[in-house]
C-alpha cells in the first residue's frame, strides 16, 4: 500500500497528548471529568491513588529485580525487553535460545525458573498500565479489576521470589482509591474479592485436578490452562454414589517451568459435596501408606475415619468445589445439577400433558386458564423449542406444532436464547454447505430452516449465514447457472432452490449475484 501511496506529511506525536481526553493525558491519572457519561453522579476520583500505588509497586519491584537479575543475565533491562520474543512463543526451545542468549552461564532447572519468574514479574508490571484500566468510570469495573489482577500477580511472584511484606503495603496504597458503589467499597475489598480468589499456584492446580477427577476422566498427560500435568498415580474408589480418589502427579508450568509433585485425596459425596486436600510427601512411602490406610478406611464405610485421615494427611490445603477455576467450575456444576434438571422438566411436561386438553376446554368456555398452567406451558415449551432447533435434522412439522401452541396458550419466548440456538443451527448447515458445496441435499434444509425462521416472533441476525451464501453465489453455484443453462433439470432445480435462499436471506439476485 504504502509503495502504491507513499506519505505525502510527516507529523509528529504532542507529548502528553491523547485522542480521547481533552485533558492531554489525565484521563489515566486523575478525575479529569472524561468518561463515559453513563452515570452522571459518579467520579473518577479512584483514578489518582490507583496510579500511585501502581508507580509505588513499579518502583519497590525494580531494586529486588536488579539484584537478582544481574546474579543471571548479561543485561536485566535488555533481557526484559526481548522477553516478548518468549511471549510471542513458548515453546521450550525458544525459551532455551532466549536463555541462552541472555544469561551469563548455563543455568540449572531451578536457576530457569526464577529467571522467568523475573521477567513475568516484570511483565505484569507493565500489564497493570494497560490503558483500559482507566478509561472508564468505576474501579470495581472489569477492565480495572484485570489491571489490578495484572498488579497482584506481580505483588504474587515477588513475594516468592523476595519475601513477604509488599502485599500489605500494596492494600494500604491502593485502599485510597473508592468504588462509587457502597458494596464494593475501594481497591483494598475489589483486591481480596475479586484477586486473591484468582491467584493460582501449582498446589491450586493439583486441587483443581484432584476434584475436576472425581467427575471428568484425564489421561496420563493433560493440560490444565498454561500448566501441564503427569499422572503418576491414580486409585479411585466408589461406594454407591460417593467416591474416593487419591493420586500424585507432576505439574509443570509452562510459563515459568516451575514444577512440583504434588498427592492429593479427594472425597465426592455426590451432588455438589466434594472435600479435597493435596499435601507434598517427602517420600513414596509416606505417599503409599497415606493412600492405604485412606483407602481401608473408605471401603470399611468408615467415614468419619476417611475425614479425620484426610486432614491429617492431606489438610495442609483443602479444597472444596468453590475452589475449582471458574470455567471447570461451572462444567461441573452443570454435570452435577443435569440429572435434577431433567427431573423438574419431567416434572413440568407430565403436568402440561396431563392438563393440556383440561386447559383446552376451559379456554373454549371462556374460563381464565389458571396462571400455574401457563407457567408450566411456557417452561415446557420454550423447552422444546430449544430442543427441536438443537437436532441435526430439523423437524418442521414438530417445530410448527409447538409454535402453534405458544400462540394458542399466549406464552412468552427465551427470545435471546433461543435466537441463539437458531443462528448457529443455521450457521452450521450454511458451514456444511460452504464445506461440502457439491452436496446439493443440503439446499432443501437450508430452505425450510430460513422458512421456519420467518415464523418465529423475532427477528434472527442472519449476517454469518448471509457471508457464506455470497461467497457460495461466487463460486460454486456459478457452476449451477452453466448447467441449467446447458439444459440439465437437476441444475435448475438446485438453482431454483438456491435463488429463494437468497431471496430469504435478503438478497437482491439480479444485481449482487448476477443469477
Amino acid at each position: 500500500y504504502l509503495e502504491k501511496f507513499p506519505p505525502t506529511h510527516e507529523v509528529g506525536i504532542a507529548e502528553n497528548t491523547s485522542w480521547s481526553c481533552a485533558h492531554g493525558v489525565e484521563r489515566w491519572r486523575s478525575n479529569c471529568g472524561c468518561n463515559t457519561g453513563k452515570n452522571a453522579a459518579w467520579n473518577q476520583d479512584w483514578r489518582k491513588p490507583l496510579r500511585e500505588s501502581m508507580d509505588w509497586l513499579r518502583d519497590e519491584l525494580v531494586p529486588g529485580y536488579e539484584q537478582k537479575a544481574k546474579g543471571y543475565l548479561k543485561d536485566p533491562w535488555g533481557a526484559r525487553d526481548e522477553y516478548i520474543e518468549v511471549i510471542l512463543e513458548r515453546s521450550d526451545g525458544n525459551i532455551e535460545q532466549f536463555l541462552k542468549k541472555h544469561a551469563l552461564r548455563s543455568l540449572t532447572a531451578d536457576e530457569k525458573t526464577v529467571v522467568l519468574k523475573l521477567m513475568e514479574m516484570q511483565r505484569h508490571a507493565m500489564l497493570m498500565y494497560t490503558s483500559c484500566g482507566w478509561f472508564f468510570d468505576e474501579l470495581s469495573g472489569i477492565e480495572t479489576v484485570q489491571i489490578i489482577q495484572y498488579a497482584g500477580r506481580a505483588i504474587q511472584l515477588s513475594e516468592g521470589l523476595f519475601g513477604g511484606g509488599i502485599e500489605s503495603s500494596f492494600l494500604g496504597r491502593i485502599s485510597e482509591a473508592k468504588s462509587n458503589l457502597a458494596e464494593y467499597g475501594d481497591g483494598g475489598r475489589i483486591y481480596d474479592r475479586f484477586v486473591k480468589p484468582s491467584m493460582i499456584d501449582l498446589k491450586k492446580v493439583a486441587a483443581h485436578y484432584a476434584l475436576s477427577s472425581a467427575i471428568a476422566e484425564y489421561g496420563d498427560e493433560s493440560t490444565i490452562y498454561s500448566y501441564r500435568v503427569k499422572k503418576e498415580d491414580y486409585q479411585e474408589t466408589q461406594v454407591e454414589k460417593t467416591k474416593l480418589a487419591v493420586g500424585r502427579i507432576g505439574i509443570t508450568s509452562e510459563i515459568t517451568l516451575e514444577s512440583e509433585t504434588v498427592s492429593f485425596c479427594v472425597l465426592y459425596l455426590g451432588g455438589h459435596v466434594f472435600n479435597g486436600g493435596v499435601q507434598t510427601f517427602p517420600e513414596d512411602d509416606s505417599y503409599q501408606s497415606a493412600k492405604g490406610e485412606i483407602t481401608s478406611a473408605f471401603e470399611d464405610g468408615d467415614f468419619a475415619g476417611v475425614v479425620r485421615l484426610m486432614d491429617s494427611d492431606f489438610g495442609m490445603h483443602n479444597y472444596s468445589l468453590l475452589n475449582l477455576f471458574r470455567d471447570e467450575q461451572r462444567k461441573i456444576i452443570n454435570v452435577v445439577i443435569g440429572e435434577k434438571i431433567e427431573e423438574f422438566w419431567q416434572a413440568y411436561r407430565s403436568m402440561y400433558e396431563n392438563n393440556n386438553v383440561l386447559a383446552g376446554f376451559l379456554q373454549e368456555a371462556g374460563i381464565p386458564v389458571p396462571k400455574i398452567f401457563l407457567t408450566t406451558a411456557e417452561v415446557v415449551l420454550n423447552f422444546d423449542m430449544e430442543r427441536a432447533f438443537s437436532e441435526e435434522r430439523i423437524n418442521e412439522g414438530k417445530i410448527l406444532s409447538i409454535t402453534k401452541d405458544i400462540k394458542r396458550w399466549k406464552i412468552s419466548i427465551d427470545a435471546v436464547k433461543l435466537e441463539l440456538i437458531i443462528r448457529r443451527s443455521l450457521e452450521g448447515m450454511m458451514d456444511k454447505l460452504y464445506k461440502s458445496p457439491q452436496d446439493m441435499s443440503l439446499l432443501p434444509e437450508v430452505q425450510k430452516m430460513i422458512g421456519l425462521i420467518t415464523s418465529m416472533p423475532f427477528a434472527v441476525n442472519l449476517w454469518q449465514a448471509q457471508n457464506v451464501y455470497y461467497t457460495l453465489s461466487k463460486t460454486t453455484y456459478r457452476e449451477l447457472l452453466e448447467k441449467a443453462k446447458s439444459g440439465d433439470e437437476d441444475a435448475s432445480l438446485r438453482l431454483n432452490e438456491f435463488r429463494q435462499i437468497g431471496q430469504s436471506l435478503f438478497f437482491d439476485l439480479t444485481t449482487v449475484l448476477d443469477v
